[in-house]
């Protein structure tokens, strides 16, 4: 019981920055975004929109994540340039955002998820991309590009779309190759 009170000091100094979207500290700002999508009036989603330009990578990333939890489809606008590398740098940000489209539903984010699982050159993007897809349904452009990414080379990536076929289709006795898979959609239109 005596080194209770040590064990208080510590807690209170180890608590870690407060949410702030204008802290020194990107993990600080990250807390602050989520902290504004509790409040989603238009200062705060300007505020969250603006975010995605921060120079750290977990603070845009927290705006991505919050603009998701506010959930408004029209907010795809504002994320779907986001997957492009040379608009955003970190593999991080850019698989945030494709678990952010897919909350959000929007259909325009359709072909920028097609392009991301296609040909981002980074396999986590791929895999993010993937595995988010059949939030926007049993449509013939995703069997395709699904069918198409169980040919990634990396297996991460293949295996995600293989099971994200599975679960478009229902079918789980098709083999893992690009191949059974276009034969598969080739017969069941």
């Amino acid at each position: 019981m005596r080194g209770f009170p040590i064990l208080l000091l510590l807690a209170a100094c180890s608590s870690g920055p407060e949410p702030d979207v204008k802290s020194p500290y990107p993990y600080g700002r990250y807390l602050g975004a989520l902290k504004l999508a509790e409040h989603p009036n238009a200062s705060n989603v300007r505020t969250l929109v603006a975010m995605l330009e921060d120079p750290d990578h977990l603070a845009r990333s927290g705006a991505v994540v919050a603009l998701a939890q506010i959930g408004r489809p029209e907010f795809a606008q504002h994320l779907i340039p986001r997957l492009d590398p040379k608009t955003e740098t970190s593999a991080m940000v850019r698989g945030d955002v494709c678990l952010a489209l897919a909350r959000l539903k929007n259909p325009a984010a359709i072909d920028p998820l097609l392009a991301a699982l296609q040909s981002d050159p980074e396999s986590v993007v791929r895999r993010e991309a993937g595995k988010t897809l059949p939030a926007f349904g049993k449509k013939p452009a995703i069997l395709r590009g699904l069918s198409a990414a169980v040919a990634d080379p990396d297996v991460g990536v293949a295996w995600r779309a293989h099971v994200s076929l599975q679960e478009l289709t229902g079918a789980k006795a098709v083999a893992m190759t690009r191949e059974a898979w276009d034969a598969w959609i080739k017969d069941h239109p």
